[in-house]
């Protein structure tokens, strides 16, 4: 295993960590927030494969609609019509 990694694993683990503390520590709050979240960005992709903009649906697109919801859904809409596939 390379320097970077093992670098990438450990920052991996310690935002997992995190998160996981903030959500013992928020409760049952946050949870339902990011998992409300989750499914309109999931929806607002999904709308967007339907009407024929194929953005790839992966971990990177699932996470940052869970934290930012519709709009995070949007700008990945975007980011990929620009031409920025993540």
């Amino acid at each position: 295993m390379d320097l970077l990694s093992l670098l990438a694993a450990i920052i991996l683990i310690l935002l997992l960590v995190g998160f996981l503390f903030t959500v013992i520590r928020l409760g049952v709050r946050v949870v339902r927030y990011l998992v409300v979240n989750t499914i309109l960005g999931l929806i607002i992709l999904g709308l967007a494969n339907l009407i024929g903009i194929h953005v790839p649906i992966n971990w990177i697109t699932v996470l940052f609609s869970a934290i930012a919801g519709i709009p995070g859904a949007i700008i990945m809409v975007i980011l990929y019509l620009i031409g920025i596939i993540i």
